[in-house]
């Protein structure tokens, strides 16, 4: 895994050790769903993430 995190991701290792898995793994989806072919990209998926992104955006700015 850090062969990942350092290798492809280019973060250092004093990054990789202060990750939480759920980072980790997260940045990995990301990269994978940024390099990933147009043509295979999930236009349900892409809408999704960003009404999830909006929401927690929108909740941390009222204080939820």
């Amino acid at each position: 895994m850090m062969g990942i995190a350092c290798g492809v991701l280019h973060w250092t290792p004093p990054v990789f050790w202060a990750a939480t898995p759920h980072e980790l793994f997260a940045a990995i989806e990301g990269y994978q769903a940024a390099n990933r072919p147009a043509d295979e990209a999930d236009d349900e998926e892409i809408a999704s993430a960003t009404q999830a992104l909006y929401q927690a955006l929108k909740a941390k700015e009222e204080g939820v």
